[in-house]
């Protein structure tokens, strides 16, 4: 039954659609806790995630950023990293020293979520700092500290914490990323001026992204991986590369790098919202964020499009047990709707392009994350990094367009129709070896960083086939509709409902809402599939057949014209996506 499916179902991609589409208005709903919003319904809840010396404040995305609740964590002091495992409720949390190795060592805390208990504590002979978990929950990168020279990444089991291998990546360990699919993780080293990629199936790097303008600080990657943000120590400003060719593309400087500022990362925080439209940058000596459009990157330079001020970031945070500098940090929520200021506490709407909120536990840490609710239980989360979640093609053929509907013309993220009052001039420069737009948007092949994702382990093949809608045509809530399909093999799948809307191919060929005025004329219309909403189904290698009722998360989907993609996923590894149309009718 689609109600399986429907209690492990994630955020949709583009959450920032989801009321037009599902027709959802009104006033939030009341603040609940996880647990008492979610037991019993298939609703998703969105919650942010703001971490403290030994305490866990959770505030409500959905109802006005309100608090929740409040977790003590016993011990969780000098908090320098946060992961989460969605799947099996888990909550990591590293604390202690950063380096060097010796003088103050690290651990590593495991907490169950729906439990609301520590599972367990382990402390290591060697520092800690910010680390990723592999998607499926298997394996946790840590590295050891960004005052720790060394340069080691050590490769934990997530089960039990217990260290089973390391890499040896860029001086001064500290950011780290985990690729959507698993198989590379970024390692950012604050003395090393590259970005360093590594293989999870070796532990090995494979490549390296620069030189950089200086040690790599926060950054962020889209969906596929094949482009990096980057900020740097002592610059302020940050820096596009391609993944592939490892060349930096453009280079942005923001003006006016006070000398008296005594932090050594002026631009401490960066984030993509996840449909990679924009790119939001801390400026920390002014107080501020720049808000970049980067759609067109790597085709073109991304303009600025904004600049917001933000609420005081002097001073030290609050409690702190060291480190305690309010540098900042930028992290956007899972659907796009926000992007949360660490140290500064203040939540900005990506619409609006204004602060809505400010938390006063956020304006003291600059660690935080997302956890979305359903049944009960975790079914989603970001890291602390705000990521690209881009994972297919951003063109689609053209289709025919429904008779007597005229091409939709506003943009996904209207900018301001001025500029923003006392904005500053930044520059922007090119690499010196930039790739063209259509070498630095390819995959690598297996031998140097990007792997096929179409097979199975043992030379088995990802298939989908005979996907079918019956009825094609139906109202929202009729439940004589029947999803089937053949799949190859027992899995899990992924099923993302994605709205038809009419749009243009803009002169880089690239299917749009609407051409940007500096663009050349339209080159003809197509179809553009936006996502709004994701669930999963537990395979039988066999037939498989379950119902659809038109409705997510209790929401009817809006009349229109929708297509249903299939992603089959075996040992972290999504393969060959089938996808069937069908249309909801009054």
């Amino acid at each position: 039954m689609l109600a399986t499916g429907l209690g492990m179902m994630s955020a949709a991609v583009l959450g920032s659609l989801a009321a037009p589409l599902f027709g959802i208005g009104g006033s939030p709903a009341l603040a609940l806790t996880p647990a008492q919003a979610t037991a019993g319904s298939t609703t998703v809840h969105h919650y942010e995630y703001v971490f403290q010396p030994g305490a866990v404040h959770v505030y409500d995305m959905d109802g006005e950023q309100a608090l929740v609740q409040t977790l003590t964590v016993p011990d969780a002091d000098g908090v320098r990293g946060v992961m989460v495992d969605p799947a099996k409720h888990r909550l990591y949390i590293s604390h202690g020293g950063d380096g060097p190795t010796g003088s103050f060592d690290g651990s590593l805390l495991a907490y169950d979520l729906v439990s609301e208990t520590v599972l367990w504590e382990r402390s290591y002979p060697f520092p800690v700092d910010s680390g990723a978990i592999t998607p499926d929950g298997g394996t946790i990168y840590m590295p050891t500290g960004e005052n720790d020279p060394s340069g080691v990444w050590n490769v934990l089991r997530a089960f039990d914490g217990e260290p089973i291998g390391s890499i040896h990546g860029g001086a001064s360990a500290h950011n780290t990323i985990v690729s959507l699919d698993g198989n590379y993780v970024f390692l950012g080293g604050r003395d090393y001026d590259y970005l360093d990629v590594a293989s999870t199936a070796t532990n090995k790097v494979v490549q390296k992204i620069g030189p950089l303008a200086g040690g790599v600080r926060p950054f962020t990657i889209n969906g596929v991986h094949t482009l990096s943000y980057t900020t740097a120590t002592e610059f302020l400003g940050f820096q596009v590369s391609s993944i592939v060719t490892g060349k930096v593309l453009y280079t942005v400087e923001f003006p006016g790098l006070p000398p008296e500022f005594h932090l050594s990362p002026p631009s401490h925080g960066i984030t993509l919202t996840p449909d990679e439209r924009q790119l939001y940058v801390m400026d920390t000596p002014h107080e501020t964020v720049h808000v970049f459009d980067v759609s067109h990157v790597p085709a073109s330079a991304p303009p600025q499009i904004a600049e917001i001020k933000l609420s005081s970031m002097a001073g030290n945070e609050s409690p702190c047990v060291y480190d305690c500098g309010r540098s900042g940090w930028l992290q956007a929520s899972r659907d796009g709707r926000f992007v949360y200021v660490g140290d500064s506490g203040d939540v900005i709407d990506t619409h609006t392009l204004k602060i809505v909120k400010t938390l006063p536990t956020l304006a003291q840490t600059r660690e935080m994350l997302e956890i979305d609710w359903a049944d009960g239980v975790p079914v989603a989360s970001t890291s602390r990094y705000g990521l690209g979640y881009v994972t297919g093609p951003l063109t689609e053929p053209p289709a025919e367009e429904p008779p007597g509907k005229p091409p939709i013309e506003e943009p996904a993220h209207k900018p301001p129709a001025e500029e923003p009052h006392g904005k500053r001039p930044v520059t922007v420069s090119s690499g010196s070896s930039s790739p063209s737009p259509a070498s630095s948007t390819q995959a690598l092949s297996s031998s140097a960083l990007v792997s096929s994702i179409g097979g199975e382990p043992g030379g088995a093949t990802a298939r989908i086939e005979n996907l079918r809608i019956r009825p094609d045509t139906f109202k929202s809530g009729d439940s004589r509709v029947r999803i089937s399909y053949t799949d190859s093999l027992a899995r899990r799948v992924v099923l993302t409902v994605q709205r038809a809307l009419a749009g243009v191919l803009s002169g880089d060929h690239r299917c749009v809402r609407r051409l940007p005025h500096t663009q050349m004329p339209s080159r003809g219309r197509c179809t553009l599939y936006m996502s709004v909403a994701a669930f999963t189904h537990n395979d039988v290698a066999a037939m498989n057949v379950f119902g659809f009722n038109g409705r997510i998360a209790d929401h009817r989907l809006a009349l229109g014209l929708y297509r249903l993609r299939v992603t089959p996923a075996f040992g972290g590894r999504a393969g060959s996506w089938r996808a069937v149309s069908f249309r909801i009718v009054g």
